[in-house]
């Protein structure tokens, strides 16, 4: 299987590096990627995952996953899963992934496993979910981790992805 991992290839970005790339983005993925140079190192898996409309699917990724199998990955959020709840107004959802399929359609990027401990960041604009954050630890959870600074990273990101959808309106008025 073929598995990325980013932060091997490139630096790990400190927050202050991260929040300085947030700034001035060439494009979306350029967003993606800095959130990928900061929270890679720190956790066993982090996707980045797209919304449109009521679908979602696989973007980007690093660590223990692969990346094509998480591209792959597609799923409706009428579906049962934790990503449900992320339409409405919930800052954040954390907990095991239940084995719905959806679920397991992602988990299919990593080989399957279900871990107890997810985070599940949701990126907004104008109350509009645009962009989901997986992030994980495996078998070794998610105990102790204080989640205001990667809800106000998410915030940021947020505003970077915005100002890629300006810039792109600029170029073409």
């Amino acid at each position: 299987s073929r598995l990325l991992h980013l932060f091997d290839r490139e630096r790990a970005l400190s927050l202050d590096e991260v929040q300085a790339r947030l700034l001035n983005p060439q494009d979306r993925d350029d967003v993606g990627r800095a959130l990928l140079g900061f929270l890679g190192p720190l956790f066993r898996r982090v996707a980045v995952l797209r919304v449109v409309r009521d679908e979602l699917s696989g973007w980007l990724g690093c660590g223990d996953l692969d990346a094509e199998v998480l591209q792959g990955f597609s799923g409706k959020f009428s579906e049962p899963s934790m990503f449900a709840g992320l339409r409405q107004s919930v800052p954040f959802s954390r907990g095991p992934l239940a084995p719905f399929p959806l679920h397991r359609r992602l988990a299919e990027a990593w080989g399957g496993e279900l871990p107890a401990d997810v985070v599940l960041l949701p990126i907004r604009i104008k109350d509009r979910l645009v962009t989901v954050l997986y992030l994980d630890r495996g078998k070794e959870g998610l105990g102790g981790l204080d989640l205001e600074p990667y809800l106000r990273l998410a915030a940021k990101a947020a505003i970077a992805f915005e100002m890629c959808i300006m810039r792109g309106k600029l170029k073409k008025a």
